[in-house]
């Protein structure tokens, strides 16, 4: 036994040294290098875990297997991560560690969907007369999720997927976590911006009444009337909710918006009135980075391309009249990333606008 101790020590060291060295190389963007260096910390561990796993040696067996599988899950080894996490659940594992051995096991599921879990996380917390030790009535805390949800992808610009879970007791609160539609494998890491301090951002203006900059905030004017509509509708009702309380991890702090003014007395806020639909809005200042195939809508004469990806809605890619034959002839009807400032005209938010040739690339080729 002290043999197999030795080894199964020996090879986790070594499977830590190669996650800190993967840790080193995705920091310099170096997206090869870090799945190779991953997936051999992945076989020295699930080498370790192999040697343990009909032994009843809690919580170090547990530990190994749940190590093993979530370098798997890294290394989008995904038959290998579940594989492990059952194998790992099938013993004894310690209460913490079974929660996230069965967290891990849900974020492998959403990832064989199609869905990537952002860090992006809010927490929504209520309390009032309606609430009880942990519980409180659906119609409360469902409506308030779905509003939610909303202002998070009004304030992203994009309809994000969101996920919730964690219920905790106390007063009564749920974690929302955000998803997004997994892209197809790129150079480099094409990490999402932060998506909930937009959130928290015009929430706060909303509650303190700064209606004038929320609306330069949130152009459309549709997209306004729906985020304060659902923001008066997430707020307390008076009785039975007293404060909802949205906070999140931004950057290093938590930020929060307590909600205390009633969904009556936000609707009697002084609200600007929103222009009409149909208004054309200025481009906007994002620069932004996505991935599809190129397709053209109608012939080489149009100046407007479709990139059509697998999992997420459609871009359409403004071509300068110039640059379209050069477009088309390279990277038509191909798998290609394409960089450019995101435009918003009336209602659409999901269009790019290409300005130079060097900003299409093959999805093979780096920028």
């Amino acid at each position: 036994m002290t043999t197999k101790v030795q080894l199964v020590s020996r090879l986790h060291t070594e499977a830590m040294e190669y996650t800190d060295e993967s840790f080193i190389a995705r920091g310099l963007n170096e997206r090869d290098e870090y799945l190779r260096l991953t997936k051999l910390a992945y076989e020295k561990e699930a080498e370790a875990a192999n040697i343990l796993s009909n032994e009843d040696v809690e919580p170090t067996r547990s530990i190994l297997h749940r190590s093993a599988a979530t370098l798997a899950f890294r290394c989008e080894m995904y038959p290998e991560a579940k594989r492990l996490v059952h194998r790992a659940l099938s013993g004894n594992p310690p209460a913490d560690i079974e929660i996230e051995l069965n967290d891990l096991l849900g974020k492998v599921k959403l990832a064989v969907a199609g869905i990537d879990l952002t860090e992006n996380q809010v927490q929504l917390a209520l309390e009032g007369g309606d609430i009880a030790f942990g519980k409180a009535p659906t119609p409360s805390v469902i409506s308030r999720i779905q509003n939610i949800k909303s202002l998070i992808q009004i304030s992203a610009s994009f309809d994000y997927p969101v996920y919730f879970d964690a219920v905790g007791a106390g007063s009564f609160y749920v974690n929302l976590t955000v998803g997004k539609y997994k892209q197809p494998p790129l150079p480099g890491f094409d990490d999402s911006n932060d998506l909930i301090a937009p959130l928290i951002e015009n929430l706060k203006l909303l509650h303190e009444g700064e209606f004038q900059i929320l609306q330069r905030r949130i152009e459309d004017p549709d997209d306004f009337r729906r985020f304060v509509n659902a923001a008066c509708n997430l707020a307390p009702d008076g009785h039975d909710i007293s404060t909802v309380n949205i906070q999140a991890k931004i950057g290093s702090q938590v930020q929060s918006v307590v909600f205390t003014r009633s969904r009556e007395e936000l609707r009697n806020l002084p609200i600007p009135e929103t222009p009409k639909r149909g208004i054309v809005y200025a481009p906007t200042t994002f620069i932004v980075k996505r991935a599809g195939v190129l397709k053209v809508a109608d012939s080489r004469t149009s100046s407007e391309c479709i990139l059509v990806s697998e999992h997420s809605p459609s871009w359409t890619v403004e071509v300068r009249e110039e640059l379209m034959n050069s477009v088309l002839g390279r990277f038509f009807n191909k798998r290609v990333v394409v960089s450019g400032k995101q435009m918003k005209i009336a209602r659409t938010v999901r269009r790019i606008r290409l300005e130079r040739i060097a900003d299409i690339r093959l999805v093979s080729e780096q920028f």
